[in-house]
């Protein structure tokens, strides 16, 4: 099977208002779990002080169309396409999304915008180590069938 992936970084528009941004990004991973599921997408979401980190991948058709939903979505805004490329296995192949938790303690030089300019290797290593490291938020599994 032909799979693409797409890393991007972009700004939340989201309301910094707790109860408002758990309301969004539970109906982000809803509407993830079953668009991914029917489109056989996977991937995940990260969100760190402002900013959106996703790593998506499948089928080239219905990434291009997830793609061109995420370029008009109002909740966020400055997409940054850091990937998009084909792909031979899936980095997260057991969930249709999951959210992870990325924020790293303030460090001395860092920002937000470190997530458009830092390398893509040391981007996906972040995702991956958070994955690995159980800071997951929510997730949304793959069914077995998908497997």
């Amino acid at each position: 099977m032909s799979l693409k992936c797409i890393l991007y970084v972009s700004q939340s528009l989201i309301r910094a208002d707790r109860d408002d941004f758990r309301a969004a990004i539970s109906k982000i991973m809803m509407e993830s779990e079953r668009n991914n599921r029917a489109d056989d997408i996977t991937g995940v979401l990260a969100y760190d002080r402002g900013r959106f980190l996703q790593y998506i991948e499948g089928p080239p058709g219905p990434m291009g169309a997830l793609v061109d939903r995420l370029l008009g979505d109002p909740r966020h805004t400055n997409m940054t396409i850091r990937i998009d490329e084909p792909v031979e296995t899936r980095l997260f192949p057991k969930w249709s999304m999951a959210l992870l938790n990325i924020t790293l303690p303030p460090l001395p030089g860092y920002s937000v915008e470190d997530l458009e300019n830092q390398p893509v290797d040391q981007l996906l290593a972040r995702l991956q180590r958070a994955a690995d490291e159980e800071s997951i938020l929510s997730v949304a599994p793959r069914s077995q069938d998908d497997e």
